[in-house]
């Protein structure tokens, strides 16, 4: 396996090593269900659905009473079972209920996901609705039934986007047969008739019982449900009949190996008022030039930028002030067989008007390095606009040094613009040539001092919050300014979230359920590692700047941090209220299997 994989195992297998390692024989804190509520029976009677088989009236999924108490054996099923409904959740995707008949044991008695019974409905904004179910009354139906009724939920929709079943939570029971109770989150989301968004989300207890080496599912009891929906879309797809569509090689392919980001830039290029977008990829790179029409014409070639192809980060900027947009790109450096660093060096176009020409080695904008994000401020202030280069690790030279404070990642640089003439490193001079594994940054000037800060988010560590000393110089006050968040970095944003006039903070962290998964395990909830993990398996931050101008983290019921495997956040006003709104893309590859996501 590549060691490029090592994001994906994050969380997932890398945090658990680091916990089974010195704790597999640990014990769960005791022999309750995953959110301590005590065993209940399940009442019985009604409907026969198969021979010796009786429906009952009532579902109650119990706790084991005697449940497995060593934790890698735990999660080893957990995930067993998270696999195992991927695939489940793949086939009511499309909508092929004759296949789901597979992972629904005969005997069968739980809750129906969709039903007709009380509901009660809330305005959201954007005339958008919640309508959320009285979830006791859902009926128990039998496996027939059960499998109808999501047939029926998602008969009317035209597009099924998505189904996603989350194990939050699991207990086993000792001996045979082997069962376990297991807390699901169950998404729908996709487009009911006439477009509207639909989503769809369900809380459950769920009984599945392995039988012939597979898991079924043998009884649901629903504790919310609850659908959001607005009649008509907020955005319309319209890359292919604006000419940005393009069908490019699958992951893992020839052509596509890359697990870095390809990096997108948008600025006017040819200085007609419009805007112009540079997309790099493994085997070329695309300039698409915006028409009068809404339309966009492909001109990489004409412009001298489809090759060399590649790239982690683009930037436009104007860094000689000629009134012309230039194109900054950076890309991933490797260690070669040998030892030597491989990779394109950083890249500067310089725009002549009609075309691009390549100068970053004669400018002094050069160099093979780990640069992920590209981030342009003036930090002296003398009107020519610097580049900050957020700097990773060389992945296949060695892993990071630590999972809570990784230090052996590459020195973040600092190019100062010498008026236009060219480039110089003072990352050193300046304070700035830090050795995280450093993903994304974000300047602004958030103290209002009139000189440019910067926010500097690490993988395998805490943010980096750098006040800008007005000298040329910056000063790390992420603890005492209370933004020494802990997580991994993927990236961040400056915006003034609560109208108040102060710039605030979003960062985007990766979660994990698996890791979320394990910890609550631990016994030593309260220990500094732990909680340390906890926090790296926690997920997106927003820092709010209070009036002394430090900063207090929101809390996650107040919204905006949900985004799973998050990326690069973007802080707009959608709905034109005079509010800040939020757009975070999330995700990571899709292989040739549901379950390598």
């Amino acid at each position: 396996m590549s060691n490029s994989l090592r994001n994906v195992l994050l969380l997932q297998s890398a945090l658990w090593l680091f916990l089974c390692s010195s704790c597999s024989k640990t014990e769960l804190p005791s022999s309750e269900s995953a959110e301590g509520e005590a065993p209940t029976s399940q009442p019985s009677q009604a409907e026969e659905v198969m021979p010796g088989f009786v429906l009952p009236q009532k579902v109650s999924v119990e706790a084991p009473s005697e449940p497995i108490v060593l934790m890698d054996v735990v999660e080893d099923y957990s995930e067993e079972v998270a696999n195992r409904f991927v695939a489940f959740a793949y086939e009511l995707k499309r909508r092929d209920f004759g296949a789901a008949e597979e992972w629904i044991a005969e005997d069968f008695a739980g809750q129906a996901l969709f039903a007709d019974y009380k509901s009660e409905v809330t305005a959201l904004p954007l005339n958008a609705s919640l309508e959320t179910f009285a979830h006791e009354e859902a009926p128990v139906v039998g496996k027939g039934d059960w499998l109808a009724s999501i047939k029926e939920g998602l008969g009317a929709w035209e597009h099924v986007d998505a189904v996603v079943f989350k194990v939050k939570g699991a207990e086993f029971q000792k001996g045979k047969p082997l069962w376990g109770k297991v807390r699901f989150k169950l998404s729908f989301l996709g487009s009911s008739v006439g477009g509207g968004p639909e989503a769809v989300t369900i809380w459950t207890w769920a009984r599945v019982e392995k039988r012939r080496g597979k898991w079924s599912l043998t009884g649901l009891e629903l504790t919310s449900s609850q659908t959001e929906r607005r009649a008509a879309p907020l955005f319309t797809e319209v890359s292919t009949s604006t000419g940005l569509a393009h069908s490019g090689v699958r992951f893992g392919k020839q052509g596509n190996t890359l697990f870095a980001w390809q990096g997108v830039a948008g600025g006017d290029v040819n200085g007609d008022g419009l805007w112009d977008l540079f997309m790099t990829s493994q085997t070329r790179n695309f300039l698409y030039l915006a028409q009068a029409d809404g339309s966009f014409e492909e001109s990489a070639e004409e412009w001298g930028v489809r090759k060399p192809a590649g790239g982690t980060s683009s930037l436009f900027l104007d860094f000689d002030n000629d009134g012309d947009q230039d194109l900054f790109v950076s890309d991933e450096g490797w260690q070669g067989p040998n030892g030597q660093t491989q990779g394109n060096p950083l890249r500067l176009f310089v725009n002549q008007g009609d075309k691009y020409e390549e100068q970053g080695a004669k400018l002094g904008f050069t160099g093979i390095m780990p640069a992920y994000t590209l981030t342009a401020l003036d930090y002296d202030m003398d009107g020519f606009v610097d580049v900050f280069v957020s700097n990773y690790g060389v992945q296949n030279k060695e892993n990071n040094n630590d999972w809570l404070n990784a230090t052996n990642g590459g020195k973040n640089v600092l190019f100062r613009n010498n008026g236009g003439k060219g480039f110089s490193d003072v990352a050193p001079a300046a304070g700035l040539d830090d050795g995280r594994w450093t993903y994304a940054s974000a300047a602004a000037d958030f103290d209002g001092d009139g000189d440019t800060d910067l926010n500097v988010v690490n993988d395998y560590g805490v943010n980096t919050l750098l006040e800008n000393q007005g000298d040329g110089t910056f000063v790390n006050r992420s603890e005492e300014w209370g933004i020494g968040d802990r997580g991994n970095g993927m990236g961040t944003m400056w915006g003034d979230f609560n109208s108040d006039g102060r710039l605030d903070l979003y960062v985007a962290n990766m979660s994990s359920t698996a890791g979320n998964r394990i910890l609550k395990r631990m016994k030593s909830q309260d220990s500094e590692v732990v909680k340390g993990l906890f926090k790296m398996a926690a997920g997106n931050s927003i820092f709010i700047q209070k009036e002394d101008g430090s900063f207090e983290v929101q809390p996650g019921s107040m919204g905006g941090v949900g985004a799973s495997w998050a990326w690069c956040p973007l802080t707009f006003d959608m709905d034109l209220d005079g509010h800040l709104d939020i757009y975070n893309c999330s995700g990571y590859v899709t292989g040739d299997s549901a379950e390598d996501t």
